[in-house]
């Protein structure tokens, strides 16, 4: 049975686009969501949940003033594992086989790296413990033959899929997951962070040559150079401190407004 299509309000109809987006991101930021629904039904159900949640990220980085959870997708060979790990050196590379946490240590990983996350990921670990491990209350981390304890983690995850790719048709509750991910993830791809972060990827053949492989102890930071892409050209600095690009990410994630130093 197909839905008919919500109509616009008698409002929407005379209204410009951004003063409508203006006056129900403030409506959701005074907790008047169904208010705003009523007023703009045709722009809250294209726009509302995406600006809720904006407003609910905003909040949670007062709060916590943390790094965003980053779901970050990519052909293979684009770069993506790499540049999160030059972003956030201290991670912790999860093994996606169990939902076990040997071998991380609290005081020393402050991310969580799952590398190449695909639907076999969500059927072996289940859409629960992706959420779970964004909870920002804390969650408990199994270690074999040890109490699980509590740890707070800041999620990285690359992988050739969309979050909206990796869950089933058929799961029960999709709908409700796929929102909830998106919720916690910043969903981004590899060209566009690389573009926010002024760096870019050397080239296969460059890659190549030096002989620069993401093996043993070699270090990701030279697989990239720094680029300025509305001149199309490197600009001859070099690659920053991790530090650096954790922030120009909290920027581009919570808005150019957020001052990250409170």
């Amino acid at each position: 049975m197909l839905l008919e299509p919500v109509k616009r309000s008698s409002e929407e109809k005379k209204r410009k686009l951004d003063d409508i987006i203006i006056e129900m991101r403030t409506m959701i930021e005074e907790g008047r969501e169904k208010e705003a629904f009523t007023k703009f039904p045709r722009n809250y159900l294209t726009y509302g949940e995406k600006i809720k949640a904006m407003v609910g990220q905003k909040r949670d980085f007062f709060k916590n003033n943390g790094d965003p959870h980053i779901w970050l997708t990519g052909a293979p060979g684009s770069g993506k594992s790499a540049i999160l790990q030059v972003v956030y050196p201290n991670y912790y590379n999860k093994d996606l086989n169990n939902r076990f946490f040997d071998l991380y240590k609290p005081e020393e990983h402050t991310h969580t790296l799952l590398q190449d996350v695909d639907h076999g990921t969500v059927e072996r670990l289940g859409v629960q413990f992706l959420k779970t491990i964004c909870d920002e209350a804390g969650f408990p981390i199994d270690h074999k033959y040890k109490t699980p304890q509590l740890t707070r983690t800041t999620a990285l995850i690359s992988s050739n899929f969309s979050i909206s790719d990796v869950l089933p048709e058929d799961m029960p509750g999709r709908n409700e997951n796929l929102a909830a991910l998106r919720r916690r993830f910043w969903e981004t791809n590899t060209r566009t962070l690389l573009q926010v972060l002024g760096l870019k990827l050397l080239s296969k053949y460059e890659i190549k040559g030096l002989k620069l492989k993401l093996k043993g102890n070699q270090d990701p930071r030279k697989l990239f150079m720094s680029w300025d892409y509305l001149r199309d050209c490197p600009t001859g600095v070099p690659i920053r401190e991790a530090s650096y690009y954790q922030e120009v990410i909290k920027k581009a994630y919570y808005g150019d407004d957020v001052d990250s130093s409170q």
